[in-house]
């Protein structure tokens, strides 16, 4: 029986794109929420041939979180918890996030791969210390892949961190947008490149996959919808209370071990246009 690899979150925005990029489809294994629930240590489901555990599901609310943290709790840290214990042995992969740290100008991005995650619970965000303290109880020999605003050309269940604004546009609804807030953004089709390396070679350790520079939300969002209607200029405005503003991914290391295509915001905008970016 051939070794298969457990994927989580399958059908969501990231998961669902790692499917569809990948090779061997034969080798997945992809039950839905109804056949696995990771909140649950109890399971009927037969694992015994799972080699790799790639988890990507999580709670990804950030605003919900704020509210009531119970739910991002059972499924961020818990979750993953489950899985640990149901797979002792495997290559554990976790897709992390840019906001296991502060964002702040006291402790700025851009965040290489070496940095070490805020410790301060008050200085990040919930859904970010959940994430964060999910990180420490991976095995040793783990991967740990942080991301960033994660794009792609089309996923009509969700809109993603540009295709969003886009439909805002589109309906005439869009508010203006953050001028001073530095970030950077995940391209899935490039993540899904960076995965497939680090399952079929088992590498373990720290990764950063996101756009080798950083841009600000009005300047993308803006680059994105002058394709659109040429000449197009949007309201911007500055970040104040809610949102971390110096969050951005460092990414050069990871791209240059993985050999991942050097891509910036603007040549990732480039590439969903390409692909026929749609809301």
């Amino acid at each position: 029986m051939s070794k298969k690899i457990l994927v989580t979150g399958a059908d969501g925005l990231v998961g669902s794109r790692f499917i569809e990029l990948f090779p061997n489809s034969i080798e997945l294994f992809t039950p839905s929420f109804r056949e696995f629930d990771i909140t649950s240590p109890n399971t009927t489901l037969d694992f015994g041939n799972v080699s790799t555990v790639l988890h990507i599901a999580a709670h990804t609310d950030v605003s919900q979180a704020e509210i009531d943290g119970t739910d991002c709790w059972r499924v961020n840290y818990l979750g993953t918890q489950n899985l640990v214990n149901l797979f002792p042995k495997a290559h554990f992969i976790y897709i992390s996030t840019n906001l296991v740290f502060s964002g702040l100008s006291s402790d700025p991005g851009p965040y290489t791969e070496k940095h070490p995650p805020e410790v301060d619970k008050s200085k990040v965000s919930f859904h970010g210390w959940s994430k964060s303290q999910a990180e420490k109880i991976l095995p040793k020999s783990a991967a740990i892949v942080r991301i960033c605003n994660p794009v792609r050309a089309a996923f009509p269940r969700k809109l993603d961190y540009l295709r969003k604004p886009l439909n805002l546009f589109i309906h005439g609804q869009l508010y203006p947008l953050f001028n001073d807030q530095q970030i950077s953004i995940t391209f899935i089709d490039t993540l899904c490149i960076a995965l497939q390396k680090i399952i079929h070679e088992r590498l373990t350790g720290t990764f950063h996959v996101s756009s080798l520079d950083t841009t600000t939300p009005h300047e993308i969002v803006e680059y994105l919808l002058k394709v659109h209607v040429p000449h197009t200029s949007i309201n911007s405005v500055e970040n104040k209370v809610r949102y971390p503003k110096y969050s951005a991914l460092d990414s050069k290391w990871t791209t240059e071990q993985l050999k991942l295509p050097p891509q910036t915001s603007k040549q990732i905008v480039d590439e969903l246009i390409k692909q026929g970016i749609s809301v």
